[in-house]
């Protein structure tokens, strides 16, 4: 028996153990179907199809691991398999295809982790194939925190700051959106929860009619996380509708319960 990734396939394409895959959080198939046969006579040029190639098989999800946080999910699993039996064409062996599905509802709604999915074959003989896939959802952000922005002598308001440090990412520095977490998470649109960061004003951008609840952008300068941070808070301060001329706010401490459970949610970047 052989559990295959490629269409259509041919007795020697085996597929990997493991498969790194990128799905984004609207995604309902992830990466490409997983083709399987069992070891009965496929047949030849002289011979026939076999469509016995595709039966007695069975395909299952025998475990999901969240290896972001190490733990095990228990059943029900947010992942599901879709299963059908495909023909190639003349010649070709019947096979049977497995589509594994991103199945909560809505879709979206995914958390944000890295998730091992070991996808498991089986034929008559209880002869067995596995392969892993290693789903990773979300831009991965390396803090997130409510802190209390105070403009002069106006009131503190809660502001949401997002660092991004990934490894080639082309977006990396902070982010700062101006309003809470909560009312951040409350205009997820569609619900679920993808964090969208859109529209983002950079230092040398024109400032805004609209100056709260939306995003704010220091810059990658050049990985200097501490400029894109002064480069985003002096920016606020710019754009702040006081009527007058204000210096770079003050920043308090992390609010709790505040934006700690960012590590939650799924982040997208629309430069």
């Amino acid at each position: 028996m052989q559990n295959l990734q490629v269409f259509p396939p041919t007795a020697g394409d085996i597929a990997p153990a493991t498969i790194n895959l990128n799905p984004l959080a609207s995604d309902l198939q992830i990466g490409d179907p997983i083709y399987g046969r069992n070891g009965a006579f496929a047949g030849n040029a002289t011979y026939a199809t076999n469509p016995n190639t595709a039966l007695d098989l069975s395909w299952d999800i025998i475990s999901v691991t969240n290896t972001t946080t190490g733990s095990a999910l228990a059943t029900p699993y947010p992942f599901g398999l879709s299963v059908d039996i495909p023909q190639a064409g003349v010649g070709a062996p019947y096979i049977s295809r497995c589509i594994v599905e991103n199945i909560e509802n809505p879709t979206n709604s995914i958390k944000a982790a890295e998730y091992a999915i070991n996808v498991q074959l089986k034929d008559a003989d209880n002869d067995v194939r596995n392969i892993i896939i290693n789903a990773i959802y979300g831009t991965p952000a390396e803090t997130v925190e409510e802190r209390d922005y105070t403009f002069g002598a106006f009131p503190a308001t809660p502001f949401v700051q997002v660092k991004f440090d990934i490894t080639g990412g082309t977006n990396n520095g902070w982010y700062v959106f101006s309003g809470s977490w909560q009312t951040l998470i409350d205009n997820i649109l569609g619900g679920g929860n993808t964090i969208v960061i859109s529209g983002a004003i950079a230092p040398g951008d024109s400032c805004p009619s609209n100056y709260f609840n939306r995003w704010w952008y220091g810059g990658a300068q050049g990985g200097n996380f501490d400029t894109s941070l002064t480069e985003v808070k002096d920016k606020l301060a710019e754009c702040y509708p006081s009527g007058g001329t204000i210096s770079s706010p003050g920043v308090g401490g992390i609010n709790i319960p505040g934006a700690n459970n960012g590590t939650g949610y799924a982040w997208e970047i629309n430069p």
